[in-house]
């Protein structure tokens, strides 16, 4: 049975890839106020090193949705 669906799947993609964009830019702003603050005498340097490496990662990854979810919103209606 099939189901007929009113969903403008390349609409919504173009505002998933503009919400991923913004979240992208909001965690490379986390990204660089976290290494520009100074480290604390009694931190740890693993410590910082793996805030740093989630942050990064997280940054990667909204970057790449970003960018999927726009060539999703710039392909041919299937």
């Amino acid at each position: 049975m099939a189901v007929d669906s009113n969903i403008d799947l390349g609409n919504t993609a173009g505002l998933y890839s503009q919400i991923a964009g913004v979240l992208a830019a909001l965690a490379f702003s986390a990204l660089l106020g976290y290494l520009r603050r100074p480290l604390a005498k009694d931190a740890s340097i693993s410590t910082h090193r793996d805030t740093t490496a989630v942050l990064f990662t997280t940054l990667g990854a909204l970057v790449i949705w970003a960018i999927t979810y726009g060539q999703v919103a710039g392909g041919p209606a299937d």
